[in-house]
C-alpha cells in the first residue's frame, strides 16, 4: 500500500502508533515533512503528546531537533501542550534544552515554561542544561517571563537555579515586573530567595529588551498541525 507524507503526519497526531509503524514500514522517510510549514510526524506526536509514538519515531531515526519553518520543533511544540512525559523523554534523548522560536515573541524553550508556570517541565529543561540567561526574541529572560505572571514556584526554582535577579528587560527587573503587575508575594520571593550558581550569563544583566507582551498567544507551531487533525 502507498502512503502519503499526510498520511504520516495525520496518524502522528492521532497517536496511531500500529499505523505509524506501517507507514515507516512501507518506506517513507521517517523525517518526512510537510511542504509548506516543514513539519515532521515526530512534532505532530509531540503536539499530540503521544509518547508510544515518539518513542518509534525516534527508535526509527527521527530527527529530535529538526525545525519548522518557523522555527518550532518537537521539543517547543511539547512544551507549548504541556506533553510533560514527551518533554521529557525528548530531552532524555538529546533534544535541545536551548531551543528558541523563531517567529514573535521568539520565546526560548525555557521563557515558554516559565510564562506558562510549567514547573515540572522547567525543572526538566534546567537539569538538561537549559540557559537561565538566554533571552527570547522580545528580550525578555524566564525569570521575568515567570514573575510577571506571578509563577512563584517557578521563580524560586530559576533563582536557585542561577537566574540573574538584576537582569533587565524594558528597563526592570523581574521583581521591578512582578510589583507592576500585581504580585507582591512574587516580588518578596525574589527578592530573599538566595541565588544559586547554575546558570547562564552572568553580563545579561546589563542588557535590555523590549516590552514583553502581556498577553501572548499560541505562537502558531501548532497551526498546521491543527489543520491535519481536522481535516
Amino acid at each position: 500500500m502507498s502512503y502519503s507524507t499526510f498520511d504520516f503526519l495525520h496518524a502522528a497526531a492521532y497517536g496511531n502508533t500500529d499505523e505509524v509503524r506501517n507507514i515507516l514500514d512501507s518506506g517513507i522517510d521517517v523525517n518526512a515533512s510537510n511542504d509548506g510549514s516543514c513539519e515532521t510526524a515526530l512534532m505532530t506526536a509531540a503536539g499530540g503528546g503521544n509518547l508510544e509514538t515518539v518513542r518509534l519515531l525516534v527508535e526509527r531515526g527521527a530527527d529530535i531537533n529538526a525545525k519548522s519553518a518557523e522555527g518550532g520543533t518537537a521539543l517547543l511544540v511539547a512544551i507549548e501542550q504541556h506533553n510533560e512525559d514527551v518533554v521529557e523523554y525528548l530531552l532524555e534523548h538529546g533534544a535541545n534544552a536551548n531551543d528558541k522560536l523563531e517567529v514573535a515573541p521568539g520565546l526560548t524553550a525555557l521563557c515558554m515554561a516559565a510564562q506558562r508556570g510549567y514547573l515540572r517541565i522547567l525543572k526538566a529543561l534546567l537539569n538538561a542544561g537549559a540557559d537561565t540567561e538566554k533571552r527570547a526574541g522580545d528580550g525578555s529572560t524566564a525569570l521575568v517571563n515567570a514573575a510577571f505572571k506571578g509563577h512563584d514556584d517557578v521563580v524560586r526554582e530559576l533563582i536557585e537555579a542561577g537566574a540573574n535577579k538584576k537582569a533587565k528587560s524594558a528597563g526592570m527587573t523581574a521583581e521591578e515586573f512582578a510589583e507592576r503587575f500585581g504580585y507582591p508575594s512574587t516580588a518578596t520571593i525574589i527578592r530573599e530567595t538566595p541565588q544559586g550558581h547554575r546558570g547562564g550569563n552572568s553580563e545579561a544583566g546589563t542588557r535590555t529588551g523590549c516590552l514583553v507582551p502581556l498577553l501572548i498567544g499560541l505562537s502558531g507551531i501548532m497551526f498546521s498541525i491543527v489543520l491535519i487533525v481536522v481535516v
